[in-house]
């Protein structure tokens, strides 16, 4: 189902792009997979969610826990099921609708990962493991 779809005009897979190029082409996609079975976190989903592109996402607990409830989701390991979301989520226009509010709410959970939203806490961490160095004996 994604192999046919890559073989058409439809949809690419493009690896190496530089940062201002890569903002184009999210903010230019009519929607963002990403389709790890396995991963740390990946930004690659925050990134596009931040360039208000709907996102499409394997449904492991990670992709889960970082875009919530602003991805639609698929099993990794059912092809068939992807190939139906895309089919289905492509036919839709972007402006109104479905990948309307899926853009609005991953433009929310983007925010969560961008400096004004992670820098308090950044901070809060690094005072906080000022306080316990301070608090701790001192050992000779």
């Amino acid at each position: 189902a994604l192999t046919e779809l890559l073989v058409g005009e439809g949809a690419y897979h493009v690896s190496g792009v530089p940062l201002p190029e890569l903002r184009v082409l999210y903010s230019m996609a009519h929607l963002v997979v990403a389709p790890s079975r396995a991963e740390g976190f990946d930004y690659s989903g925050v990134e596009g969610m931040a360039c208000g592109t709907p996102l499409v996402a394997s449904g492991i607990p990670v992709h889960r826990w970082v875009y919530g409830d602003a991805a639609e989701y698929f099993d990794p390991y059912d092809d068939e099921e992807l190939g139906g979301i895309l089919a289905r989520l492509c036919e839709l226009p972007r402006e109104t609708g479905h990948l309307s509010d899926m853009r609005d709410r991953g433009l929310r959970r983007a925010a969560l990962y961008q400096a004004p939203a992670l820098a308090p806490r950044w901070e809060q961490a690094v005072l906080d493991v000022i306080q316990a160095r301070k608090a701790a004996p001192a050992h000779a």
